[in-house]
């Protein structure tokens, strides 16, 4: 199973890269709206969401890399981010149940206990 970190990786960046284009773009519209004049509550609150799911889109990006590298904080942020995406059926629900499943596995935790900076705070 330790060898699913990579495809795991991967899966984990296209889709942390679409997440932050879809809420830039989503967030650029709302400002287009802005500068229109027609903005109301709830375009604010459409934007301050999206901001709020770029963020993690960012967070996952950075997380993926350091999955690469097997650092620890970074299976704890993936765990975290895969248990969020399992309410985005159908695509989030299979990337966080196959990423659950991936990083729970009893030899990819012992591969991520057994990094040389393991115990390191970077």
């Amino acid at each position: 199973m330790v060898s699913h970190i990579d495809k795991l990786t991967i899966i984990w960046t296209i889709f942390s890269a679409l997440v932050v284009i879809l809420a830039a773009v989503v967030i650029v519209l709302t400002l287009g709206m802005l500068v229109g004049g027609s903005i109301g509550i709830p375009e604010i609150m459409l934007a301050c969401i999206c901001a709020l799911i770029g963020a993690a889109g960012i967070i996952g990006f950075r997380a993926a890399g350091a999955l690469k590298e097997r650092k620890p904080w970074a299976r704890t942020t993936i765990i975290v981010l895969s248990a969020l995406n399992i309410l985005q059926f159908p695509i989030g629900t299979a990337i966080g149940v196959y990423s659950l499943v991936v990083l729970f596995d009893v030899d990819v935790v012992e591969a991520f206990n057994d990094a040389p900076y393991a115990n390191v705070v970077s």
